[in-house]
């Protein structure tokens, strides 16, 4: 998730993308379901790993604004 705080940064990309998150859950419930998984259980794991990758960017970002760093993001 450093890496992608650290990519967002550099090219002035906001953290949170609705329309990302919506189409990363949309895909997955669909796969879900053609997996014959529970969709409504894969959509809420989604929302909880993209909002715990949320917390992580935020909190690296603004680690940034007080520490710089001269790497380049691994993605």
């Amino acid at each position: 998730m450093e890496d992608v705080a650290l990519y967002k940064s550099n090219n002035n990309q906001a953290i949170k993308d609705k329309e990302r998150e919506l189409f990363i859950i949309n895909n997955a419930s669909l796969s879900a379901e053609k997996q014959g998984l529970n969709k409504e259980s894969v959509i809420a794991f989604f929302r909880a790993q993209i909002s715990a990758a949320k917390a992580i960017q935020y909190r690296y970002r603004a680690d940034l604004l007080s520490k710089p760093t001269d790497k380049e993001p691994e993605i």
